[in-house]
C-alpha cells in the first residue's frame, strides 16, 4: 500500500476515495448486498444504497433456511472458539529458561487471569457474536480493538471492542497479505461533532448547531502505517502518538478538515477472512458458495406458494352468458347466474410434491455448505443409539472440518488480539511487576490457541499416543523385554497432553521441584533396599546360629 506521508486532509481524502471506489470493493459490495438479502437480512440494502429506516427488506425472501444455517454456524463457532466461559488462548514462554522457572510461570498465570478479567468486563463477547455472523454470511468481518475513551498514557481503564459494519469500510494490505490500512466512513450530526471535537469543528458545523443540529456530516477515519522515518521508539518501546508505527486521522469529507490525529503501537483492526482468492483483499465464505442454491430455493418456494394458492383458492371459470353480474366469491354472498353449470373451479395439474422434494434437497445442500451436517449429530432415528465414546469421536471428526478457517482465524484474529491486549496492559502498568528473571531474559511469549475447537482437532493425536504406549507395554509383556519401554518418554507425553488439554502452567511442578521429588524417591528406594538387605543378613545369621547349637 502506498504510505501517505502527508498530514494534509485533502490528500488523505483523495486516498480514501480511491480505496472506497476500487473495482474489487465495488464488486464485493454488490455481492455483500445480495448475500445480506437472503442470509443476513437485517443488513439488506445497506451496502448499495442508503435506505430509509424501517424499509421492508424481505421482498424476495420466501425461505429462512440460509438465515438459520448461517446463524447456527456463527453460534457454534462463537461457543467453541471464543466462549466467555473458558479460556481460548494462552501465552507461553518461548524461552526455555522462563518456561521452567516457577516465579516466571506464577507471574504469567496472574497475567492470564487479569487479561481474561478485562475481557469478561468488556463488550468483547457481544461484539464477537456480531462479527461471527458477518463471517459466516458475508465471508469476513472488521473488528476494532481499542481502549476505553478517556484512557490516558499509563492509565488503563479497560478495553473497547467494536464490530464495524462492512459497508463503512475499505481496507488495504501490505506485500505479505496482511491488512495494514483501514478507511472508515462515518456520519455525525452537527451536535455529535461539537460534543466529540468541541475545539476543532469548522465554521459550517457551527452554523448548523443553532438551527439544524441534527444535520449530518461525513467524517472519515484513516488508520495507516507511519512513514519509517517518523517512527521513533525509545529503549522501552514507547513514543509520542505521531511517532508510533501506525497513525490515524479523523477527517471531514467536505474541505478535508482534520478533526483528530494520533497513533497506535499495533494495528488496532482485525479483518479475518473465511477464505481469500489469490490477489484479492476481501474475503469469501460459505454464503458465496451457497448463494446459487439459496436463490433457487427461494424462487422455487415462491412458485410453490403461488401454485398452492391456486389449489386452496382456485380460479373460477364461467361462460360469458351464464353470469348475469359480477361473481362475488366472498363467504355468504349472492351471485346471480343464468346457468350454474356454466360456472366451475379451475383445477390445475401442478405437481406440488415435486417442488417439495426439490426444496428439501436444496435445504439439505444449503445446510451442508454451512457445515451443519458436519457440526451437529444426525437424528437418532438415522444412527440408532450411540455410546458416549462414539459421540465424542464423531464430534471431534466434525469439528476438524473447520480446521482451515481456524488456522486463518488464529493468524488474523485470535493471536493478534491476545498479543495486543497483553502489550496494552503491560505498557499501561496494569499488570504486576515481572520477576527479575523475566526482566533479565525479556518478555518473549508465544500464543497457543486452546479453545474447544482447537483441542478437539488435537484429541486424535492424544488418543494415538496413548494407544501407542499401551501397545508398547503389551509388546514388552509378550516378549518379556522390558527395555522396549525405554523408548517411551513419559514426561514428554504428559507435558504434551497437558498442553492440549489447556491445563494451566501452575499445575506443573518446576524442574527443580521434580528433581527434588525424584531424588527423595530414589533415596527412599535405596533406604528400603538397604533395610531389606540388612534384614536378609539378619535372617541368615539367625539361621546359622540356630544350626550351630544343634
Amino acid at each position: 500500500m502506498p504510505v501517505v506521508t502527508s498530514g494534509n486532509g485533502e490528500d488523505i481524502i483523495r486516498r480514501i476515495k480511491l480505496a472506497f471506489n476500487h473495482t474489487e470493493r465495488n464488486n464485493a459490495r454488490t455481492t455483500w448486498d445480495l448475500l445480506a438479502e437472503f442470509i443476513h437480512n437485517n443488513q439488506s440494502g445497506i451496502f448499495l444504497s442508503e435506505e430509509s429506516k424501517g424499509t421492508r427488506r424481505t421482498n424476495r425472501v420466501y425461505d429462512s433456511t440460509a438465515m438459520l444455517a448461517s446463524d447456527d454456524l456463527a453460534s457454534t463457532m462463537h461457543s467453541t472458539i471464543m466462549s466467555p466461559l473458558q479460556q481460548w488462548a494462552l501465552p507461553a514462554y518461548a524461552n526455555p529458561v522462563l518456561a521452567n522457572n516457577k516465579d516466571a510461570l506464577a507471574w504469567l498465570e496472574e497475567v492470564i487471569k487479569l487479561i481474561y478479567t478485562e475481557f469478561n468486563e468488556s463488550n468483547l463477547d457481544q461484539e464477537v457474536g456480531k462479527s461471527f455472523k458477518f463471517l459466516t454470511s458475508l465471508g469476513m468481518f472488521v473488528f476494532l480493538h481499542d481502549v476505553q475513551p478517556g484512557s490516558l498514557p499509563g492509565d488503563f481503564q479497560g478495553f473497547r471492542f467494536e464490530s464495524i459494519h462492512l459497508s463503512e469500510c475499505a481496507i488495504e494490505e501490505d506485500s505479505l497479505g496482511q491488512t495494514n490500512a483501514l478507511y472508515r466512513k462515518r456520519k455525525f450530526t452537527a451536535q455529535q461533532l461539537a460534543e466529540r471535537w468541541p475545539d476543532k469543528i469548522p465554521s459550517e458545523v457551527k452554523e448548523k448547531l443553532e438551527h439544524k443540529p441534527n444535520d449530518e456530516f461525513v467524517v472519515y477515519w484513516c488508520i495507516k502505517p507511519n512513514s519509517p522515518k517518523k517512527i521513533k521508539l525509545n529503549k522501552d518501546g514507547l513514543a509520542p502518538p505521531m511517532n508510533r508505527p501506525y497513525i490515524y486521522y479523523w477527517v471531514m469529507e467536505k474541505g478535508g478538515h482534520i478533526m483528530e490525529e494520533g497513533g497506535y503501537y499495533e494495528f488496532p483492526i482485525y479483518t479475518p477472512r473465511w477464505s481469500k482468492l489469490p490477489g484479492e483483499v476481501y474475503g469469501r465464505g460459505p454464503g458465496h458458495l451457497a448463494l446459487p442454491t439459496i436463490r433457487t430455493l427461494n424462487k422455487t418456494k415462491d412458485l410453490h406458494l403461488r401454485g398452492l394458492a391456486k389449489v386452496v383458492d382456485p380460479p373460477i371459470l364461467a361462460n360469458q352468458s351464464a353470469v348475469l353480474q359480477n361473481l362475488n366469491l366472498l363467504p355468504g354472498r349472492l351471485s346471480v347466474v343464468s346457468d350454474v353449470t356454466g360456472v366451475k373451479q379451475f383445477v390445475g395439474e401442478g405437481r406440488y410434491d415435486v417442488s417439495q422434494l426439490n426444496m428439501q434437497e436444496m435445504r439439505e445442500e444449503v445446510k451442508s455448505l454451512f457445515y451443519l451436517d458436519k457440526l451437529f449429530l444426525p437424528p437418532r432415528t438415522e444412527t440408532g443409539e450411540m455410546s458416549a465414546t462414539e459421540i465424542i469421536q464423531r464430534l471431534e471428526q466434525h469439528q476438524k472440518a473447520l480446521g482451515p478457517i481456524m488456522n486463518r482465524l488464529n493468524h488474523e484474529f485470535l493471536t493478534p488480539l491476545f498479543v495486543r491486549s497483553f502489550k496494552i496492559m503491560l505498557r499501561a502498568g496494569a499488570l504486576p511487576q515481572p520477576p527479575d528473571v523475566v526482566l533479565e531474559q525479556g518478555v518473549d511469549i508465544e500464543i497457543k490457541v486452546v479453545n474447544q475447537l482447537a483441542r478437539a482437532q488435537q484429541f486424535e493425536e492424544v488418543s494415538n499416543t496413548l494407544q501407542w504406549v499401551e501397545q508398547a507395554a503389551m509388546i514388552a509383556q509378550l516378549t518379556a523385554n522390558e527395555s522396549v519401554m525405554d523408548l517411551v518418554n513419559a514426561d514428554g507425553i504428559v507435558k504434551h497432553i497437558k498442553s492440549i488439554r489447556g491445563v494451566p502452567e501452575i499445575a506443573l511442578n518446576s524442574n527443580d521441584t521434580i528433581q527434588q521429588i525424584r531424588q527423595q524417591r530414589a533415596q527412599q528406594a535405596q533406604e528400603a533396599q538397604r533395610l531389606a538387605a540388612a534384614q536378609g543378613i539378619s535372617e541368615v545369621a539367625k539361621n546359622l546360629g540356630e544350626g550351630g547349637l544343634e
